[in-house]
């Protein structure tokens, strides 16, 4: 009479092949310079599915309909993926400011990624990898001198395939991410040492939608407040 949700014991074991080229530079005075590419070919890793019927057969098993109102949730095997792409990284502390500013440090990454998703009933589709952004970048300020270290990081994450249905218009998506984060702790001594970090500065949502690339059509909207974590560590 409702929605099911059930697990898959026929899921075969999922691999990866990957090939990776990376180039670093790391400079006199505490710089990082860093070009990757990287290629992976998976085999049988896992997606969501959904399935749409209206009735069960003999054995309580949904049976298919296309325009059915109920939904049967499951995992299964995708056929396999080729993801490929480009990660460029930037680290450099800033030495040559005058004290006490030349503690603060500045990191930069960024990762693209191609990818090409095989699914059983739509090989004549381009999909994505499920779970795989196409574009992820971070950016952090460092401090650290006097006992005291800080971080602000950022952190932005492209929209990414969550779950398949019977085509592309009911295909569900996170959409895209944003957040900004503080970690920061101040060493007293040499046993003492306090800590306050606080999560999601901007108060950003996650939300999913449902059908490609149709961020005006969202299915779930979660919205998280920053929530903070202070504490004390002492060793003995």
């Amino acid at each position: 009479t409702g929605n099911i949700s059930g697990g898959n014991p026929n899921l075969e074991p999922s691999t990866s092949d990957n090939y990776d080229v990376q180039l670093e530079y790391y400079t006199p005075k505490a710089g990082l310079y860093s070009a990757g590419v990287f290629y992976k070919k998976l085999k049988g890793f896992y997606y969501s599915t959904t399935l749409r019927f209206t009735n069960t057969d003999a054995n309580g098993y949904p049976v298919p309909d296309a325009n059915g109102p109920r939904i049967y949730s499951s995992t299964d095997n995708a056929l396999g993926a080729l993801n490929y792409g480009l990660e460029l990284i930037a680290r450099q502390k800033l030495l040559f400011l005058p004290k006490p500013f030349d503690g603060l440090g500045v990191s930069l990454s960024a990762t693209m990624t191609k990818s090409d998703g095989k699914y059983p009933g739509r090989l004549s589709e381009n999909l994505p990898t499920y779970g795989f952004s196409d574009r992820i970048y971070n950016a952090s300020v460092e401090y650290a001198g006097g006992g005291f270290r800080g971080r602000l990081a950022y952190t932005y994450r492209s929209d990414f395939l969550e779950g398949l249905d019977v085509d592309n218009t009911f295909d569900d998506y996170f959409a895209q991410y944003r957040s900004l984060n503080w970690e920061s702790s101040f060493q007293v001594d040499k046993r003492l040492r306090l800590f306050l970090n606080v999560n999601n500065l901007t108060d950003e949502p996650q939300v999913s939608y449902q059908g490609f690339q149709r961020t005006d059509n969202p299915e779930d909207v979660t919205t998280y407040s920053w929530r903070a974590t202070a504490g004390a560590t002492y060793r003995f």
